[in-house]
């Protein structure tokens, strides 16, 4: 399972992606659980029988679990001021009054994710979870040089 998800928290995939990708992990437990073809079982019993979740709820809480970490590192950490700066032009606040979006990117972003997951505003978001680091020791990446 880890392999298959290695770095899944920075996937933006598509919706094809996503049921390949379940479709993959239900015929594995299905394997696992010793169920073949012709038993007839459904896709729920057998989710049930082995008590574990989606892929796609898997990569759900990856996301949610990077975009929380990101947001609550110190505002002077780049990746903290890169996603802030993408939440940020997300909800229409662009850097510069000629900044314009390159030509050629895929229309769905990981912050449309992140946004879908939890129908709020990112910038909703971004708040609640800088709120929720507030209670603890503030973290900070350190780069070696």
């Amino acid at each position: 399972m880890s392999d298959l998800l290695y770095s899944a928290e920075t996937w933006t995939l598509l919706s094809a992606d996503v049921k390949t990708l379940d479709a993959f992990h239900m015929k594995c437990q299905r394997q696992i659980l010793h169920i073949q073809w012709w038993q007839h079982i459904s896709n729920a019993d057998v989710l049930q029988r082995s008590g574990l979740p989606l892929i796609s709820d898997i990569l759900l809480n990856c996301r949610q679990s990077l975009f929380g970490h990101i947001a609550r590192l110190d505002s002077s950490v780049l990746a903290n001021a890169a996603l802030q700066l993408m939440v940020n032009s997300h909800e229409g606040k662009k850097p510069s009054t000629t900044w314009t979006r390159p030509s050629g990117r895929p229309r769905r972003t990981w912050l449309n994710h992140i946004q879908d997951a939890d129908a709020r505003p990112l910038s909703t978001i971004w708040r609640s979870e800088v709120a929720r680091g507030h209670g603890g020791a503030q973290r900070s990446i350190r780069t070696s040089r």
